[in-house]
């Protein structure tokens, strides 16, 4: 008896027909689950970000200022502060003053702020005087809070704002007092240490207005809004590597200078993204993260795009959002594109 099956003057044996039959099944089958998969889809209106994620050095709008060399520096503005055109920022000491005068100093002062106190007359006492007390007295009580909560960042302003409070007492005490002749010899006293402390003193007053910072890190000059147009990857890749040994740097081995005056109303933010599928142009805006800095999400405009073989530079101009990293060089960031339009929306439906 005959096997198989005579197509033509070919015989096709039962074994092959069963192999086609289940070749056809499975194709059948995997067709199913994919249709299965996304049996429906809808179109729909609105808008959509797509996200890159990658490298960013921070490029601000800062002034460096230098002094000559000194023994000693008083600070009467924080690090990071906001300050106005001619603020005094700092008092420094030429490495010749003597800090047992400036002491005398000090005394005489509280001296003559003591005898003033003792004897003037109650009833030219007025409110003023009065809330200066009260207002002192909470000054020195929040400092001592600070203390005991070991919260040094706002010592430096609640310290300046107490030593206003006490230039407006002596003030309106010296307005208040006529002198005798104790007091006038305490004022002459006074005046002399104070002729000879002049000598030795500078003081530092903001040139303009903007943020004031005391902390550099050695790359003000290199990362500056001029270099902008010639940052290319290598160079960018260049400075961050090296970055962490300029992080590691402190504020007493950066001698000079002295602090840097930074403009809040435009920065930059030089992102290395490493891939060059991206879709921005030069004058695009995009969205912006500051991963681990900055909660809100901001905007930027593309100032200019660095194509490489493997990966893309884009620089983004800024407008807002310089106060939280007035301090920070790197970070990692998050930039997007928004657009508006029709989009499908495919829904998955799975085998149950």
């Amino acid at each position: 008896m005959a096997r198989g099956l005579v197509i033509g003057r070919r015989r096709v044996r039962l074994r092959f027909i069963f192999f086609l039959m289940s070749i056809v099944v499975c194709i059948f089958w995997i067709s199913d689950i994919r249709i299965g998969e996304k049996r429906y889809g809808t179109v729909e209106y609105g808008s959509i970000t797509s996200w890159d994620q990658g490298d960013g050095l921070i490029v601000r709008d800062e002034q460096i200022f230098r002094v000559d060399s000194y023994g000693k520096i008083e600070y009467f503005a924080a690090d990071g502060e906001m300050v106005e055109k001619d603020e005094l920022l700092a008092v420094l000491y030429k490495k010749d003053y003597d800090e047992d005068l400036i002491d005398d100093l000090y005394k005489i002062k509280q001296k003559i702020a003591n005898y003033q106190k003792k004897n003037i007359v109650q009833d030219i006492l007025d409110s003023d005087y009065d809330k200066l007390e009260t207002d002192i007295n909470e000054a020195v009580k929040n400092i001592q809070l600070l203390v005991c909560d070991n919260s040094l960042e706002s010592l430096e302003y609640q310290e300046k704002q107490l030593r206003n409070l006490l230039i407006r007492r002596q003030e309106f005490l010296n307005k208040k007092i006529t002198p005798d002749q104790y007091l006038q010899k305490l004022y002459e006293e006074e005046a002399k240490l104070s002729q000879q402390i002049d000598e030795w003193k500078i003081d530092i007053v903001a040139p303009d207005t903007g943020i004031v910072s005391f902390q550099l890190d050695g790359l003000e000059e290199i990362l500056n809004i001029g270099s902008l147009d010639y940052m290319t990857i290598e160079e960018f890749l260049a400075i961050s590597n090296n970055l962490s040994i300029q992080d590691m740097q402190t504020e007493e081995e950066i001698e000079w200078p002295l602090f840097k005056l930074i403009n809040p109303s435009k920065w930059y933010l030089v992102c290395h993204i490493p891939t060059t599928d991206i879709f921005y142009e030069k004058n695009d805006v995009l969205n912006i993260k500051l991963l681990g800095s900055h909660e809100e999400v901001l905007e930027g405009i593309v100032y200019k795009i660095d194509r490489g073989n493997d990966s893309s530079l884009i620089i983004l101009e800024l407008t807002e959002g310089i106060d939280s990293i007035v301090h920070t060089r790197r970070l990692p960031v998050e930039i997007g594109k928004t657009t508006e339009g029709y989009h499908r929306r495919l829904f998955r439906r799975h085998r149950n």
